[in-house]
């Protein structure tokens, strides 16, 4: 901690703002009704003080909220954009970073930029302050979109206020760290008689870390309505502030006051997931699986099944219909919002996005048969795998019975032979695979080579759906049944029934074991569940010990198995009065990924890959552990052992008991890179892809079989024109699913 410095009071840059959850203990029907007094209110404010600058939360959604129910409003906003009184973007919405696919947040600035612009205003100052941690490649993102500066808070890892982010590219962009809050002039109008001893000792509180530099204070709060014009309030005051610059500020304007500085500050690289100083919330990442297992499907539809199948049926004189993917899109990035797709908020407002994310899929669905159907017309008969992507692969997948195998020399249409499927006559340990011999053990765990797949293991969880407490095992998934399913030339289905149960639970699931000529086991497991206070994991064993290697957006990064640089429950008391908010304590050993997470020993990587998961721990044997499933009822709770502080209202959340069932698509694969290819493969620490710089490291490369990283589609012209069958990368509950790799089959009669 720094130490105290003795000097006088200097420049204070005063920054108004609202934190803007619009969805969160209320649905965005009544949030949105309360935008028209706060911008009647900064109408108000600005009339008195022609030099007021307020920050809508750098977010363009609640102005497009605000316009689609008060289309009158229109006009205002324009004006108080375009004369630089209200600060908008450059955002749409404000994501989880970790949860959102990386196409998906780079449309976020797109969009939200080109709202900026629709209304006269420019941005490029990112506004980032309540999102729960940060991937690696996020300065590279920003910078694209000429971002060059940030303001953060969870997540960072130093008591830094200014310091340079880095990406694995080496793209930098200046961020300013709000470890001391976004609210600490919140009320200052409320209680003017304090309003001078309060600014003073937020000064003096911070001045020891700022040091030479101008210090931010900030006047707003969650869904505030009612602005405040504190720096008017302060001139009027007047005594005792001789010493103090106020500076009525914003986010760009503090960004040119500190730039001098930028230079000499520290730089910290990579991802922002620190609970240090500031909760990130891990426990969000497995609450509510099912949302997050619908939003990856609506995700893949869009962006790796209708948009290619549409550029290509465009291709042959097909309209293609941008408006349409537009609104597609952003109503994904209205899903995505933190305290939405992290699972936090009241029922209301997941049931929403269920129904939300069931209607696009059901709308992607028509839109992928319509471009099939173009496509189909000029076509042999014959059957065919459809490649969306540059990316060459083989393999085969089923569908309706029978096995369609492929050798795709990528983008375009690749000839499929077909075999049948049929009932297996023939035990599990005649199963073959080319990773190896399969067996099947007395703890429900499955064998190949080895890889141990299983067991399956529910752990008592104490936690709330922001924070994960689990503690002892309660119980292990015991096999019930298993046999050989069914049959082909190129592969083989194994299907094992599970079943669990313990004092105030049960558990069931079906899983489904595909063994093919490649080296991926591709597993399909339907999970359900009765009961509350736990937390369902996969369990899958290297063999070997290794280094845990993490898909995240355009990177893959290289962590340890736990962060421990965290502080107790107790810390110095200084500390505590500039910390805002909630804190990890103790250790954190749940962390994000996408699509894979690998165990890489030097010479082999173990990859687990899983579609629409987003959590996973490493464990002290060299395990890693998929949540399935985390069941609890409250929103927060207060006295958690791992977290220090509340998360937010201590209110009943029946539906993140999760009790439903559930399909998730998961796969492992056993990868032996050329040496020539592992440092493509396997970045040294610290190290990744930058985008648009030869090959990202993806599921496809690390299976190697080429299981990954396409759309497809096995079509049947010789039928005729026809419907579409089942997309596949479909996931979650009620409808079928695919194998965890990127392929989209359909069939035209």
């Amino acid at each position: 901690m720094a130490q105290s410095a003795s000097r006088p009071p200097g420049s204070v840059h005063i920054i108004n703002h609202t934190h803007w959850d619009r969805e969160w203990f209320l649905t965005e029907e009544y949030t949105t009704e309360w935008i028209p007094k706060l911008i009647d209110a900064i109408n108000e404010i600005r009339t008195a003080n022609p030099d007021y600058r307020y920050l809508l939360d750098g977010q363009t959604l609640v102005v497009e909220d605000l316009i689609r129910t008060q289309p009158h409003y229109e006009a205002s906003v324009a004006c108080l954009v375009d004369s630089g009184v209200l600060k908008i973007g450059p955002l749409y919405s404000q994501p989880d970073w970790r949860i959102a696919g990386g196409e998906l947040l780079i449309r976020n600035l797109d969009a939200g930029l080109g709202d900026v612009a629709r209304y006269g205003g420019r941005s490029n100052t990112a506004w980032l302050v309540d999102t729960f941690g940060h991937i690696s490649q996020a300065p590279q993102i920003l910078s694209m979109f000429g971002v060059d500066a940030v303001y953060v808070w969870r997540g960072v890892p130093q008591l830094a206020p200014l310091f340079r982010w880095g990406s694995p590219d080496g793209t930098e962009v200046a961020a300013v760290n709000l470890f001391g809050g976004y609210r600490n002039l919140y009320g200052v109008s409320r209680t003017k008689s304090l309003a001078v001893r309060r600014l003073r000792g937020e000064h003096d509180k911070l001045a020891e870390y700022y040091r030479n530099l101008p210090i931010p204070l900030f006047d707003g709060y969650d869904l505030e309505t009612e602005p405040e014009d504190p720096v008017s309030i302060f001139r009027e005051l007047g005594g005792g502030l001789d010493a103090v610059e106020l500076v009525e500020s914003s986010p760009e304007r503090y960004v040119q006051a500190v730039e001098q500085h930028v230079d000499s500050a520290p730089k910290i690289a990579g991802e922002l997931l620190s609970g240090k100083y500031g909760a990130t919330f891990p426990g969000t990442l497995s609450a509510r699986t099912y949302l997050k297992l619908l939003h990856s499907d609506v995700e893949h539809m869009l962006h790796r099944v209708c948009e290619p199948l549409a550029a290509l049926a465009g291709a042959g004189g097909m309209p293609y219909r941008p408006d349409l993917y537009e609104s597609w899109n952003r109503e994904l990035l209205r899903n995505v919002v933190h305290d939405c797709i992290c699972g936090v908020s009241v029922d209301p407002v997941h049931e929403r996005m269920e129904r939300s994310y069931r209607r696009l899929l059901r709308e992607m669905k028509l839109d992928a048969e319509r471009s099939v159907r173009s496509l189909a017309r000029c076509m042999q008969d014959g059957h065919y795998v459809l490649s969306t992507t540059a990316i060459p692969g083989s393999g085969s997948v089923r569908a309706d019975g029978s096995v369609y195998e492929f050798d795709a020399a990528g983008l375009g249409l690749s000839p499929a032979t077909v075999h049948l499927a049929a009932p297996g006559d023939f035990r599990i340990s005649q199963v073959a695979s080319p990773l190896g011999a399969v067996s099947l053990g007395g703890n429900g765990a499955l064998t190949v080579g080895e890889v141990s797949i299983g067991p399956l293991e529910i752990r008592r969880d104490d936690g709330d759906a922001y924070s994960s407490e689990p503690g002892e095992l309660v119980g292990i998934g015991r096999i019930v049944h298993a046999e050989v399913e069914s049959a082909s030339e190129v592969d083989a289905v194994v299907f094992v029934e599970l079943e669990a149960d313990w004092a105030d639970g049960e558990m069931t699931a079906e899983m489904r074991l595909r063994f093919s000529q490649g080296r991926t086991v591709e597993l399909d497991i339907g999970l359900d569940s009765n009961g509350t206070g736990f937390i369902a994991e996969m369990i899958f064993h290297p063999g070997r010990f290794g280094t845990v290697l993490a898909g995240m957006p355009f990177d893959v990064v290289e962590r340890k198995p736990s962060d421990t640089e965290l502080l107790g429950h107790e810390i110095d008391p200084r500390l505590a009065r500039v910390l805002m908010g909630q804190r990890e304590v103790g250790e954190v050993s749940t962390f994000p990924f996408q699509d894979f997470v690998a165990s890489f020993d030097g010479s082999r990587s173990v990859v687990v890959h899983a579609r629409g998961l987003r959590a996973y721990r490493a464990m002290p044997d060299g395990a890693i552990a998929l949540p399935l499933r985390r069941s609890v009822e409250w929103l927060a709770k207060s006295g958690l052992a791992g977290r220090a502080g509340d998360a937010g209202p201590a209110m009943y959340v029946p539906g993140a008991r999760c009790e439903r069932k559930i399909r998730h698509q998961l796969g492992v694969s056993v990868v032996v890179p050329e040496p020539a290819d592992r440092g493509r493969y396997f970045r040294q620490p610290g190290q990744g892809h930058p985008m648009g710089a030869g090959e990202i490291p993806s599921a496809h490369e690390l299976a190697a079989d080429g299981r990954g990283g396409s759309a497809g589609a096995c079509v049947q012209p010789d039928r005729g024109p026809g419907h579409l069958g089942r997309p596949r990368g479909w996931t979650s509950q009620n409808h079928r699913a695919s194998r965890s790799h990127r392929r989209a089959r359909c069939r035209a009669r």
